[in-house]
């Protein structure tokens, strides 16, 4: 008796050495058929093993079938299957491997086939039968769960089909007994999961493995984290695998969950179709609807799942409302209506639209370079570069973001830059903050300037103050001396000399009050103007409030210099009275609005003239000196 300790869906890991070797070739695409999988007690149950290549190819495939692992007690309750034969017949020529089962339970289990074609990478694939009168069955009703190395709180549950006490649950994992786990309805897997960790998990009651009603699940453990290939170092980023697709951790590749096709599963095939590029049918028909009933297996690491449109141990159970796809694992939440077609997750109902964010045939893809699972976060490069599930690049970081840990693509970079807004002309505090993604390297060891010109690093009027923070984010704090609107910094991580991110700062200042209408004239004396003027209006001039005083000036007319009089600091009122003037002297006024902060007065307003009368003698008539006075009253101008 030989068996294959080796499970799942596999294509080993051995292949990624392969792929090395001969990285121009490719597995061979093969669909483990089976055909009435919760009905292993029944004389026709088998499977078929299709291949995604012309009939004449496939036909010179070398196959081989085996039982995967152990499911019950002795040899003899563990008979391997036949070889299998070539079947001519029918629309589509397969590969026919069937489990007679003399009522014995022979075909209860674990089975594969193994195919190798010349120029193509041997394809080792298993699947799962059970009994329709199982005690135990797992309790998701999946035959299969992917997880990735390193995931946690990964667990196998199972469920009772009648009246059976857990506590009467034994658990085994290919064909070894865990006794500790025993008793319970769920294997948890304790800490990160890792490669040993999957296998065939299977659940009987005790006393009862002898009568084949066990549950059986597939645990496959992709040998890269999350969205990463390449083992064994996982630097690879995974293509965006789209409708329940799955990254193929030894080549980065998607697989594509039966009925999907194209680079990244992105379009549906409908309900009558499988296959590497949807070429075969279930019907000659080529109705929806017709691969119910049949459960597919692929390559490492997808598993198996019914076809698109149908759930369930048997696949014979129709997707609910708002769900679609392989086993219905996926959701029409991105459509504006709720609801798509069951079998390609096309938009259906009152609307055919997507929501606000997402595009592609059932929804499903970030529109733009965004990512997560409400497209609400930025990738650090264009969208053709960007896995829109973790927002990792796979290369042309944008510029602020940089590669210097593998695998952290594009991760590590300037996150911010901030200052405060502020007057023109003054000195503004600026800080540039960087982070890093998950890596044991740190970025203390980088430099950071801000230079005003991209390459020069010209940093007149800069200073850096420090430098703080830990290793996964640091602060630069920088004082900028004279800032002007719509001047560009430019927030630099450096090293060794060289430019590695570059985050670009547009410096924005308040827009300083202005008076739009001179001042008007009051009382005039031989040696005091008074002039007024009407509050600054946010509504009818230019600038930023907050106005917290003006300044009032006068100057000789015939000279450049404006000066003021008895006041350091701006005033509040509306009308001021120069004094000290020279007799018979024309005179320029003007007022500046002044904003809060430092450096926060106006532009001068449109200037007013007036002239100081003459000194008359004291014994001068009294209605002459009426008559001069009145007259040097009229002599303003505006200007």
């Amino acid at each position: 008796m030989t068996y294959k300790v080796q499970v799942i869906a596999v294509t080993t890991l051995l292949l990624w050495q392969i792929l090395l070797n001969y990285g121009q070739n490719e597995p061979v695409k093969m669909t483990l058929l089976g055909v009435k999988p919760f009905e292993s007690e029944n004389t026709k149950t088998h499977y078929q093993c299709h291949i995604s290549e012309s009939d004449n190819i496939a036909a010179t495939a070398h196959v081989e079938s085996f039982r995967t692992v152990w499911t019950r007690n002795d040899a003899n309750e563990n008979v391997d299957p036949p070889a299998p034969a070539w079947n001519a017949g029918g629309a589509y020529k397969h590969w026919r491997v069937t489990l007679d089962n003399n009522g014995n339970n022979d075909a209860f289990g674990v089975f594969g086939c193994e195919a190798a074609l010349n120029g193509k990478i041997t394809t080792s694939i298993s699947g799962i039968f059970m009994r329709s009168d199982a005690g135990i069955v797992p309790s998701d009703e999946l035959v299969s769960l992917t997880v990735n190395a390193g995931d946690t709180d990964v667990s196998i549950g199972m469920k009772s089909i009648g009246s059976s006490n857990v506590a009467g649950f034994r658990w085994l994992k290919d064909n070894a007994r865990n006794s500790v786990i025993s008793g319970q309805d769920t294997w948890v897997i304790s800490g990160p999961v890792e490669e040993d960790d999957a296998g065939v998990y299977e659940c009987h009651i005790q006393g009862q493995r002898i009568n084949a009603t066990q549950g059986l699940k597939l645990l496959i453990v992709r040998a890269c984290p999350a969205q990463r290939w390449g083992p064994d170092a996982c630097h690879g980023i995974c293509d965006n695998c789209y409708n329940g697709g799955i990254c193929d951790e030894t080549s980065g590749k998607c697989i594509c969950a039966p009925g999907f096709k194209g680079a990244n599963c992105e379009e549906g095939c409908g309900g009558n179709r499988y296959g590497d590029t949807c070429e075969k049918q279930c019907s000659s028909t080529d109705k929806s609807g017709k691969c119910s009933s049949y459960l597919f297996c692929l390559a490492h690491p997808y598993g198996c799942s019914c076809n698109t449109g149908w759930k369930g141990l048997d696949c014979l159970t129709a997707c609910d409302p708002g769900t679609y796809g392989a086993s219905c694992l996926q959701t029409c939440d991105n459509c504006q209506s709720d609801a798509c077609d069951r079998y390609t997750g096309s938009c259906t109902g009152s609307s055919t639209s997507c929501e606000v964010g997402w595009t592609g045939n059932s929804c499903q893809e970030c529109e733009g370079a965004r990512y997560g699972k409400k497209c609400a976060d930025d990738c650090h490069c264009s969208k053709e570069y960007c896995n829109q599930v973790t927002g990792e690049c796979s290369e042309h970081c944008n510029s602020e973001w940089v590669e210097l840990f593998p695998p952290n693509l594009c991760q590590t970079g300037i996150i911010d830059a901030a200052y405060p807004r502020k007057n023109p002309g003054v000195t503004v505090p600026v800080t540039c903050i960087a982070a890093k993604g998950p890596n044991p390297s740190d970025i203390s060891n980088l430099n950071f300037v801000l230079p005003r010109h991209h390459e020069n690093l010209d940093d007149n009027g800069i200073s850096r103050k420090e430098v703080f923070g830990n290793a996964t984010i640091r602060t630069a704090s920088f004082t900028v001396d004279n800032v002007i609107d719509v001047q560009t910094l430019y927030c630099q991580l450096r090293k060794d000399g060289q430019q590695y991110a570059v985050y670009n700062i547009t410096i924005d200042v308040f827009d300083l009050p202005v008076l739009k209408s001179a001042p008007k004239k009051g009382s005039i004396t031989n040696s005091t103007v008074t002039i007024s003027w009407s509050a600054w209006d946010e509504e009818n001039e230019d600038g930023d409030p907050p106005v917290i005083g003006y300044t009032p000036y006068y100057k000789l007319a015939s000279e450049q210099d404006w000066s003021i009089q008895d006041t350091s600091t701006s005033i509040k009122a509306l009308n001021f009275t120069f004094t000290a003037l020279t007799p018979e002297e024309r005179y320029s006024f003007s007022v500046a609005a002044v904003r809060e902060g430092e450096m926060g007065e106006g532009p001068k307003s449109p200037m007013l003239n007036a002239t100081t009368i003459c000194t008359v003698p004291l014994s001068g008539p009294e209605e002459v000196q009426a008559n001069v006075a009145g007259e040097r009253q009229e002599n303003v101008e505006i200007l």
